[in-house]
């Protein structure tokens, strides 16, 4: 070795693809998993110090162990020695403070060269320089072997990062097809983004650019095929319709005008485009701030172009009008940023204000992620939500902020972005962020404001008494403007008169010369002038803790119809004192108040009405939840044990339309009232009407699971357990528990589950509650059998049935699937069949739509294992349609891999690798562990079928992990069955031996279903 060079020795490092390290052409050993995910953190972040604390988040990002920081050191300790002994040489891995840095150049390590690559291919377009930009996309684009860091279980740092990186090789795919479109060559464009569109159906730039290709080959019916096949994944994924340019690419298209006329270019990098508009109107009245409009206007009036991203606060006192500049403002600024506008009122001055993960996750949907591709981890959103930003001109506006740790996470992580911020607070801990303070309006500017909002001419006329009146409310812009409005609405009375009633409330006069205190004693001429009904419903609706509720909520707080609450409500809005925020996603109008209008309608509700009069005006509107949530369970899943918990108190009469509204569509009602229902929740808590809290938890819990709404499930569950064991109700108790286990089991968190699940069990046999017991059997069942316990899984089965026989047809349902599925895994398919046709009788009269639809898919599976695929294809095919419609994500995927299978079954290898590209289509989106092993098994088995070993063998090695962690011994057996099959294929006939071993060990008493079978 003394004769060879440095250079000679260097190895390559590869993350775009297989995690792979290679020295002189061959592949090095990499030890075990962990110490991959530390040699993957450093090689992503190739140059720069990563701390000893990220390491140790990404490794264990729940509790790690008391060894962990020893452990990391040893890993990175046996990662320097395998680069030493290939190279010769030290220096690669160094100690930077606690942490590590990892030093590659672009020759050495892929990554690093695609982002150099890249970065020339860019140059070269602002240049002008087309061939060259189309070379070095070329160069970046060769450096991609598969999926980043593929088959490496990673945690939320590199998550984070894969998902930015992998977007970021789409858009180079893209621009690489835009500059050869300009190069002109189409062909080449149409080789590039056929696959490109099959494998990312969502993204529109691309459907554009090769809908331009074609028509520049001449094939125009292509082109407008490519526009179907677009709107069509659109609407079946998204709900939505093609974006603007690319109706109007088509319109030109079928026009004839392609020829003529430049097509439009698409340039978005992230589509579907979504640019958010999310600014309120600007206020028509806006008058003054002149200095401060320019001081904000010179910080943030374009994108920087360094580094920094500009960040404004507008700081002062509650209703000094810090949101109506900032508004205003920002509708100025919308030209310097075009791509969008986020908005949120942070609530800071609200007991609970909003929780920055939970903004961000809004924030996401606003920018066209679907809701269940947010991810649950706070790190992983920012860095979601600043990947999606990177490029782009938005500008963020974030309303009432309580303090530096609600805004730090919402800011943008690029210098194209801005935020504007108001708080009552000085955001001081914010490095860098500008600050306005905010005083009260001069008096010229008070009296402009009141000119318009009251009238130039009566201003005029009584210039005394307005310039008394400005006095009097402290130059405070939200008092002046209230009293401008009675003014406008009372033409008869004059300016001098209303100078003579502030007068004579001394102490009210008091208030209105201080900051906070003036609006109430504004909003209390408003108060007075509404009917004693709209007063009612005014203070009733401020006893809401909701951020913004429906008609129906305000007309079961205070006690009215709908019809009559939406009437109070329109006045209460004419009044100001209500505002309209916008129609939800089921076609509600949505009310909010202003926090300070909030404020002083509780303290007049606190004045006039008695605390048990309050308190049962809260039980109401919970009772009329609980009715509306058990309704929409109730018509998923028929007379389950939920609704019957959910009925067991109150007698709510319920809005007739708005019944029906849920229950035709209850998960996009729960998903639309999901801040409303949390809020509810927690007031119920924060009430001590402790029994409708849990309740309300217990009967929401598939609603809510279905919709993949993981962090309001468990938020919810938290207060539903506390309230249950502060009410001293051990059966409210065991119900949470079952409620919470559930949860946990659908994040993979199975001995948790397990744990709870016991726990309740026992509750439920002390309180000698049998149809709770047989939901609690239900769940520990489906675990036993899952991890291959089929005896107990069986006796549990049998006691649920004997306990629900003709008393729950639901439990009862439930218990003979339990039984069918168990005979089917067992192998036992005429006894399987048998018991699944029993629960499909019962399951039908349940009343629900799920039930059946849950028996029909392990009925289908039944089928397909004694070879009857057309009727176990009709079977998936009306699940998979159901769930679609429904917004199911994890079912209509459960539905697509089995009619996958049932295509593999029939020999159909085409249509099984259609199907797996639509299951592929939609991985980003999973978030249930079990469903995402079935989807791996299921495309790995497909890739095998089509002679893919190498990603067949990478899938089936990702299910075996995912299926280790959770414990689930079913699918390890599947995937240790799968892996012999890829062995045999590959020719190595010991692993496969070795593989079928491991499955019979961990199976013995079972016959393997076939890769990817059902849960």
């Amino acid at each position: 070795m003394s004769g060879v060079t440095a250079r000679e020795r260097t190895v390559e490092l590869s993350v775009l693809g297989p995690l792979e390290v290679r020295a002189a052409g061959s592949a090095l050993p990499l030890g075990p998993r962990k110490q991959q995910v530390v040699l993957a953190m450093l090689a992503v972040h190739a140059g720069r110090a990563v701390g000893m604390d990220e390491l140790v988040d990404e490794l264990w990002p729940e509790a790690p162990p008391a060894s962990a920081v020893a452990n990391v050191r040893g890993y990175a300790g046996s990662i320097r020695r395998m680069f030493e002994a290939a190279e010769g040489r030290g220096g690669r891995l160094v100690r930077r403070g606690s942490g590590y840095q990892f030093n590659a150049e672009p020759a050495e390590l892929d990554l690093l060269a695609f982002s150099s690559h890249t970065a020339d291919g860019r140059q070269s377009l602002r240049a002008g320089n087309l061939a060259a930009a189309a070379t070095a996309f070329r160069s970046a684009l060769r450096h991609w072997q598969g999926p980043m860091l593929a088959g490496l279980s990673v945690g939320p740092s590199l998550a984070s990062r894969v998902a930015a990186v992998t977007e970021e090789q789409l858009a180079i795919t893209e621009e690489l097809a835009e500059t050869l479109l300009a190069l002109d060559d189409p062909v080449e464009v149409i080789r590039i983004l056929h696959s490109h569109v099959h494998l990312h159906p969502l993204r529109e730039r691309a459907y554009g650019l090769l809908m331009k290709a074609l028509c520049r080959s001449g094939d125009i019916a292509g082109a407008l095929s490519i526009y179907d096949d677009a709107r069509s994944a659109l609407r079946k994924q998204l709900g939505i319709d093609p974006g603007p340019e690319l109706r109007q690419l088509h319109r030109a298209i079928l026009e004839g005008e392609v020829a003529e006329d430049p097509l439009p270019v698409l340039t978005s990098h992230r589509l579907p485009v979504h640019k958010p508009a999310e600014l309120p109107a600007d206020l028509v009245d806006f008058v003054g701030r002149d200095a401060e409009l320019k001081q904000v206007s010179a910080l943030l009036g374009r994108p920087a172009g360094g580094t920094t991203v500009p960040t404004c606060a507008i700081v002062g006192p509650a209703g000094v009008g810090k949101t109506s500049l900032a508004v205003h403002v920002a509708h100025q600024l919308r030209a310097s940023y075009s791509d969008g506008q986020l908005f949120v009122n942070l609530r800071g001055a609200d007991s609970h204000p909003l929780d920055p993960v939970e903004v961000l996750a809004r924030f996401l949907r606003a920018l066209g992620v679907p809701g269940q591709a947010v991810p649950h981890d706070a790190q992983e959103r920012e860095g979601l939500y600043r990947s999606i930003l990177a490029d782009r001109r938005v500008l963020v506006v974030l309303d009432n902020a309580a303090g530096e740790e609600q805004v730090r996470p919402l800011l943008p992580g690029t210098s194209t972005c801005a935020v504007l911020v108001t708080s009552r607070y000085r955001l001081a801990g914010l490095v860098g962020m500008a600050s306005v303070e905010l005083d009260v309006l001069s008096t010229d500017s008070s009296l402009a404001l009141l000119s318009k909002t009251a009238g130039a001419a009566r201003v005029r006329a009584e210039p005394a008494a307005a310039e008394k009146l400005t006095q009097l409310c402290g130059g405070l812009p939200l008092a002046l403007r209230v009293v401008g409005v009675k003014l406008a609405s009372s033409p008869h009375r004059t300016i001098a008169a209303y100078v003579a009633r502030l007068a004579e409330e001394r102490h009210r006069l008091d208030h209105l010369a201080h900051a906070g205190l003036a609006v109430r004693t504004s909003l209390d001429f408003s108060y007075q002038r509404l009917s004693a009904a709209d007063r009612t419903l005014l203070r009733r609706i401020s006893l809401l803790d909701a951020p913004d509720f429906a008609a129906w909520t305000a007309a079961a707080v205070a006690d009215q119809t709908v019809p009559a609450a939406e009437e109070g409500l329109d006045r209460l809005i004419a009044a100001h004192l209500v505002q309209a925020a916008g129609t939800d996603a089921v076609g509600q109008v949505r009310y909010h108040l202003h926090d300070l209008i909030r404020v002083y309608a509780r303290e007049r509700a606190a004045t006039e009405e008695p605390e048990a009069d309050r308190l049962a005006a809260i039980r109401n509107v919970l009772h009329h939840w609980l009715g509306l949530v058990a309704a929409g369970e109730k018509a998923l899943y028929g007379h389950s044990y939920r609704v019957r918990v959910g009925q067991e108190i109150g007698n709510a009469m319920l809005d007739r339309p708005t019944v029906e509204k849920v229950s035709q569509n209850p998960l996009a009602w729960i998903e639309a009232e999901r801040a409303a229902f949390v809020s509810a929740v927690r007031q119920a808590a924060e009430s001590g009407l402790l029994a409708e809290c849990w309740r309300l938890s217990c009967v929401s819990e598939m609603l809510l699971s279905h919709r993949e709404l993981h962090d309001e499930t468990l938020i919810v569950h938290t207060i539903g357990l506390a309230a249950a064991r502060r009410q001293g109700s051990r059966r409210g108790e065991a119900i949470m528990l079952m409620a919470f286990g559930t949860a946990q089991s659908e994040r993979g968190a199975w001995p948790r589950a397990r744990s709870l699940f016991e726990e309740a069990e026992a509750l439920f046999a002390a309180e000698n509650d049998m149809l709770g017991l047989a939901a609690c059997q239900w769940l520990l069942a489906r675990k036993d059998r899952q991890q291959g316990r089929l005896d107990a899984a069986r006796d549990r089965y049998e006691t649920m049935l004997a306990a629900s026989r003709d008393v729950d047809l639901g439990a009862e349902a439930l218990a003979l699937l339990g039984l069918g599925q168990v005979q089917l895994t067992a192998g036992n398919i005429d006894a399987a069949v048998r018991d699944l046709e029993s629960a499909m009788r019962v399951s039908r009269r349940c009343g629900g739509v799920l039930p059946p639809l849950l028996v029909l898919l392990w009925y289908g599976e039944a089928q397909l294992r004694v070879g009857r695929t057309d009727p176990a294809a009709a079977a998936f095919r009306e699940v998979v349609s159901w769930c679609e419609r429904a917004g199911d994500l994890s079912g209509e995927v459960m539905g697509l891999c089995a009619l996958t299978r049932t295509m593999l079954a029939e020999g159909d290898i085409d249509e099984a690798g259609r199907l797996a590209a639509r299951i592929q289509s939609r991985w980003g989106l999973l978030l249930e562990p079990l469903t995402k092993i079935v989807a791996s098994s299921t495309t790995a088995a497909v890739r095998l079928a089509q002679g893919e070993l190498r990603p067949a063998k990478q899938l089936a090695e990702e299910a075996l992990d995912d299926s280790r962690r959770i414990g689930a011994v079913v699918h390890q057996a599947q995937a240790f069955d799968l892996m012999a099959e890829i062995h045999e294929a590959a020719g190595d006939h010991i692993a496969a031996a070795a593989a079928r071993a491991e499955a019979t060990a961990l199976y013995p008493a079972v016959q393997p279903a076939s890769a990817g079978a059902l849960p």
